[in-house]
């Protein structure tokens, strides 16, 4: 009985044995699959990682507010800095002189047209000028219109959204010293164009006097523009106080405004502007707006109907900025 089941106990081992030798040659034999697998599988996270990461580092940066900066200025850089080393002197960003006489007027553009060497430069953003375009305009940034010398004798013309237009005109004076020689800027922009009829390519989902209206933080960098007429309806004269250089309309019309465009003009001995920024009531209508933007073409419009609360908290706003970034950012001492 002891032999028997010491035989049994043999013949069991063998065969858990030879499974085990037929599990161990198959095994031998998947081995290049299980290895190619296991490659591909590596290559497939690998480029899967590299594609993500490329597509995060090609997404534009959000373009940070005045509330962002002024955060980033209070919380500090976390960075140790010798405190007996003078501040660094840190680059600041161009500040081109404008030149109204780069101005040209829808009309005028559309003359153009039959030029071969007419260029047209959307300075939109990418998401904006997809959506809707001038016939044969290009979308660029200021960067390309750098890297691009063959533009530089072209008839160009630069294209904008009609907001804060004072820095297309610096970049036309710039262009014009590195060697642009016909550069001009499109009065008011798309709004102007669209306003004048002129057609687009595209779905426009905005009403014009829509695209004209400012918030409060697009208001208070356009009221810095000298070369724009500021104007404050009878109803929010209040605003004078914070703006001392707005004129105070005698009633919400186009023929009043176009009375203060005159003696405008007479003071200043014509003098060019590069347009009229209103302060109106907020029930303004659109086809107020629309009326007075057609009176005082080919000036542009822009309005802002917001509180004078909104507007002395931008200045607030802008001033702590300013005082923070004179101060420099806070840093950590060396050794602390």
């Amino acid at each position: 009985m002891d032999r028997q089941h010491t035989t049994m106990k043999i013949a069991k081992s063998h065969v858990g044995w030879a499974r085990l030798c037929a599990h161990a040659s198959s095994t031998r034999r998947a081995m290049p699959r299980l290895l190619n697998l296991s490659l591909n599988l590596s290559l497939s996270l690998l480029l899967g990682l590299q594609a993500s990461t490329a597509q995060a580092q090609a997404l534009p940066a959000a373009k940070p507010s005045a509330a962002d900066v002024l955060q980033s200025y209070k919380s500090g850089s976390r960075t140790c800095v010798n405190d007996n080393l003078p501040p660094a002197n840190l680059p600041e960003a161009p500040q081109w002189t404008p030149d109204l006489s780069c101005a040209i007027s829808v009309p005028e553009l559309q003359k153009m047209s039959s030029n071969p060497d007419l260029t047209m430069l959307d300075l939109r953003s990418k998401e904006a000028f997809q959506a809707w375009h001038i016939n044969g305009a290009l979308n660029v940034t200021l960067a390309d219109l750098h890297a691009k010398p063959y533009w530089r004798n072209k008839q160009v013309v630069l294209i904008g959204n009609g907001k804060l237009e004072r820095e297309w005109y610096g970049t036309c004076s710039h262009l014009k010293k590195i060697g642009y020689s016909k550069v001009k800027v499109l009065r008011g922009g798309m709004p102007a164009w669209l306003g004048q009829q002129g057609p687009v390519l595209g779905r426009v989902t905005e009403r014009v006097p829509q695209m004209l209206r400012v918030n409060a933080a697009e208001f208070w960098q356009e009221s810095r523009d000298s070369d724009q007429l500021l104007l404050l309806s009878p109803t929010q004269k209040a605003l004078h106080q914070e703006l001392p250089q707005a004129t105070i309309l005698p009633q919400d019309s186009p023929d009043a405004i176009l009375a203060v465009l005159a003696r405008h003009r007479k003071q200043t001995k014509a003098a060019p502007l590069t347009g009229v920024l209103l302060v109106a009531p907020a029930t303004i209508s659109e086809e107020q707006i629309t009326r007075i933007q057609k009176a005082i073409i080919p000036l542009p419009l822009l309005v802002y109907t917001d509180t004078r609360a909104a507007v002395q908290q931008q200045i607030a706003l802008q001033k702590q900025m300013l005082a923070a970034q004179a101060r420099g950012p806070r840093q950590l001492s060396c050794g602390s």
